[in-house]
C-alpha cells in the first residue's frame, strides 16, 4: 500500500512518469534477512511484490518493460565455470523468483 501511495502521489504531481524499480519478491525478501547489502544501512522492514498489479492497479502507469539483472552479454564475457554458476544462481527463472527490475511509465 506504501508503494502504490507513493506512486499516485507522484503521479498525481507530475504529468509524465519514467520510472526504473528494483523489487524483491516475496521470497526474495524473506530470503534476504540472511545476507543482504540493504542491512548495512539499518534497514529493518522488506516486503516482497510477487504481483505488480497491487503496486500500479488503479493507477495510470503501466509497465513498459522488465530487465534482466544482468544482460546475457555481460555474463557472455566471464571464464566458462563463472558464468555457468552466474547463469544458474542471476539469470533466468531462479533468479526472477527473488527479484525484478521494472521499467514504469505515465
Amino acid at each position: 500500500k506504501q508503494m502504490h501511495g507513493l506512486l499516485q502521489a507522484l503521479k498525481e504531481k507530475y504529468l509524465e512518469l519514467h520510472i526504473l524499480m528494483d523489487v524483491y519478491t516475496g521470497l526474495g525478501a524473506r530470503a534476504s534477512k540472511y545476507r543482504n547489502p540493504v542491512n548495512d544501512v539499518g534497514v529493518t522492514v522488506l516486503y516482497g511484490v510477487d504481483n505488480l498489479d497491487s503496486v500500479i492497479g488503479g493507477l495510470t502507469i503501466r509497465l513498459a518493460k522488465e530487465f534482466t539483472f544482468t544482460p546475457k552479454e555481460f555474463v557472455d564475457e566471464l571464464p566458462p565455470a563463472d558464468r555457468l554458476i552466474f547463469k544458474l544462481l542471476f539469470t533466468g527463472r531462479f533468479y526472477r523468483k527473488l527479484y525484478r527490475l521494472y521499467e514504469l511509465e505515465a
